[in-house]
């Protein structure tokens, strides 16, 4: 297994991973009402899905644009690792 495929495959599994804590996080939400304005949880699935599709885009990247994408997708992945962060503090 190569860098670039070793890379996707821990990509999938964090945005799995995160999936499933924002799925654990709605169950929260649905026991407090209100949040704060700081806790964005309504744009965590939107970012997802960019992130996911990003991701697509990477596996038929060629080397060159590799690093690129790659560099993309730890941006978006981290901000959403850190939505989810501040909205669990918050919640749980």
């Amino acid at each position: 297994m190569d860098e670039k495929e070793m890379y996707r495959a821990e990509m999938e599994t964090r945005l799995l991973k995160f999936h499933d804590t924002y799925s654990e996080l709605k169950t929260l939400m649905e026991r407090k009402k209100d949040a704060p304005r700081d806790v964005r949880v309504e744009v965590i699935p939107q970012k997802h899905e960019k992130a996911a599709a990003h991701l697509k885009k990477l596996e038929n990247s060629d080397q060159n644009s590799y690093q690129k994408f790659k560099k993309e997708l730890d941006e978006m992945v981290d901000d959403i690792d850190g939505d989810l962060r501040n909205a669990l503090a918050y919640f749980a």
